[in-house]
């Protein structure tokens, strides 16, 4: 049988003690509460998940397919005449894109842009580019059964580490939106590099090419009313090729020309601007404003402006600009179809003398306007 006890009250042992309740009140109250469909049968969307997380990476690997096409590919590695330029060796000690090209992948850098001011406007800017990887990074390769127009070899190339532009801003503080390609074309005895430079007139002058610690690029022009960078003036560099003349040993130049810095695109900036002045809008608001938003109208402003990066995967139905990449192990994977083109330097006079005679006659004046079936749109029958 259980023992009872009484418990007696504080007061009645001491006249200075406290009555205390020492026992624990539980509340016995029932309320009812209606388990939802939803939360006993939720399908989870594996669409959903997978945009969610490609939206939130990104890490790219890059890779694709280059070709090159040049009168400089499969000419003679060793001193050349000047037939040997229209005349290509498919075989043998030649050059190709193998052995003439250092690749680097680069990114518009975060320091070093120089302002120029052409036409009274100084929102121009000479940028430069910041080396992200080095020659060991991309591999090249000969891509199987693959010839350009003019049956010569293609190749195929991957960067073999993952680029993650996560927070990553240039210069003027805009989110990466495009990385590069940069073609270093290799010198030797035989073959002198030169580049074009600006001053601060935006006044261009070529000059011999010096390896930097950052590489020299090209102009753009900041408009900061409309959150854009517009491409102005592109890079060129100057390939001199010594050859014999045939007469003893007296050396005369060609000059060629390309733009080395062949972009790969990232992803879109949206067509809409968004202004908003952070002392009007709540918390709520400007929580939304992403991390990349510029002052407005100069860098002491209130006033936020930005555009929305493009989400991956949507095509814009106006401008039909977007990316789609395919998505897998937390990798965007970016493949790009490169062509470089080293093209005669006609500026140059001896290029202009040797390449003259291939060139076409004078333009004819046509006595009949050609006409086709698109003239007919619209009319009768």
């Amino acid at each position: 049988m259980d023992e009872h006890f009484d418990i007696q009250l504080g007061s009645k042992r001491n006249i200075n003690s406290v009555n205390t309740d020492i026992f624990t009140c539980i509340d016995l109250k029932i309320s009812v509460k209606e388990v939802l469909q939803y939360n006993t049968s939720n399908t989870l969307s594996s669409n959903d998940v997978f945009d969610a997380e490609r939206e939130i990476n990104e890490n790219y690997r890059i890779y694709g397919k280059i070709e090159y096409i040049s009168l400089l590919n499969n000419l003679l590695a060793n001193t050349p005449i000047l037939d040997d330029f229209f005349i290509p060796k498919m075989s043998g000690n030649t050059k190709t894109l193998l052995n003439s090209f250092n690749f680097y992948l680069v990114k518009p850098a975060t320091t070093g842009y120089t302002q120029t001011t052409i036409d009274g406007d100084n929102t121009y800017y000479v940028r430069k580019f910041d080396v992200i990887t080095t020659i060991n990074n991309i591999d090249i390769f000969p891509a199987g059964f693959s010839n350009n127009v003019y049956n010569e070899q293609t190749y195929g190339f991957t960067v073999n580490v993952d680029i993650d532009i996560t927070g990553i801003l240039d210069q003027l503080g805009f989110p990466l939106t495009e990385l590069y390609l940069y073609a270093d074309f290799k010198t030797d005895t035989n073959i002198s590099k030169q580049r074009t430079n600006w001053d601060s007139n935006g006044v261009s002058t070529i000059i011999p090419y010096n390896y930097e610690e950052k590489v020299y690029g090209d102009i753009i022009q900041f408009d900061r009313e409309n959150f854009a960078q517009y491409a102005y003036s592109a890079q060129t560099h100057y390939i001199n090729v010594k050859y014999l003349t045939g007469v003893g040993t007296l050396f005369e130049v060609l000059s060629w020309k390309f733009n080395p810095l062949i972009p790969i695109r990232l992803r879109y900036f949206d067509d809409s601007v968004n202004k908003v002045n952070i002392n009007d809008v709540s918390y709520d608001e400007t929580s939304k404003i992403p991390y990349y938003a510029l002052s407005y109208p100069d860098d002491s402003g209130a006033y936020r402006i930005w555009r929305e990066i493009q989400l991956q995967g949507y095509i814009d139905p106006t401008t039909g600009l977007g990316v789609d990449y395919p998505f897998v192990n937390n990798r965007r994977y970016c493949f790009n179809t490169i062509i470089i083109d080293i093209i005669p330097n006609l500026d140059h006079e001896n290029t202009n003398k040797q390449f003259k005679d291939l060139m076409f006659g004078l333009p004819t004046t046509l006595n009949i306007i050609p006409t086709t079936p698109l003239n007919d749109i619209g009319k009768q029958c």
